[in-house]
């Protein structure tokens, strides 16, 4: 999976589309967010520097994408950052986060907090693409063990079994099997002679007996 499944074009017109004053901001306190990167500044600095008070922070598009790109290992307020967010509605940072996976410094810390939102459409896809990430692949390997067996996580699953990269497969199959028979139901019978059908089978055979 590219990291375009997972990014749509929603997301980088969003990101696009943030306002002036939060660009230059952004740019007075050392950063460029094109680049994903910032200065070295507080939650509550920010706050200050934006003029809003800490309860309509969660609300602020412009605190909200600068905390985003605040998500960088230099920063050392980058834990404080990644607790706010993980407190926020979903719904107002999930364009962002996902965005910032284009950025090799933000994306553990982005995919932290995104998957910690739980199963949403944004994370599902989200950590389907981070298994193809070696660096990444615990942290969405964790999400899957934590949301169970569900329609759309097996079906992320199911999906990495077809991956080229056999460290892919071997873990969804390992995520698979300690599912078990809880995640019958949402698989879907091989069909003999596809190109799946021996590794499916390889999942689904060993797990039928706790199905009786």
């Amino acid at each position: 999976m590219s990291l375009e499944v997972v990014i749509d074009a929603d997301f980088v017109r969003a990101v696009a589309a943030i306002p002036e004053d939060a660009d230059l901001l952004l740019r007075k306190v050392e950063g460029n967010p094109a680049a994903g990167q910032t200065g070295d500044i507080s939650p509550r600095k920010l706050m200050e520097l934006l003029g809003i008070e800490k309860y309509r922070a969660p609300y602020n598009p412009r605190f909200l994408c600068a905390a985003v790109h605040s998500l960088v290992p230099r920063n050392p307020y980058i834990r404080e950052y990644v607790d706010f967010l993980k407190g926020v509605e979903p719904a107002l940072t999930c364009r962002y986060l996902s965005a910032a996976l284009y950025n090799e410094w933000q994306r553990p810390f982005a995919l932290e907090v995104l998957l910690s939102y739980g199963e949403r459409e944004e994370t599902v896809r989200a950590a389907g693409w981070a298994m193809t990430v070696p660096e990444l692949r615990e942290i969405a390997l964790q999400f899957y063990k934590s949301c169970g067996p569900t329609a759309a996580t097996v079906r992320s699953m199911m999906g990495a079994l077809k991956n080229e990269d056999p460290d892919v497969r071997n873990s969804a199959t390992n995520v698979l099997l300690d599912w078990g028979a809880k995640a019958l139901p949402f698989i879907n019978p091989p069909i003999p002679g596809s190109r799946n059908y021996g590794i499916i089978r390889y999942v689904i055979d060993p797990i039928k007996p706790e199905a009786a």
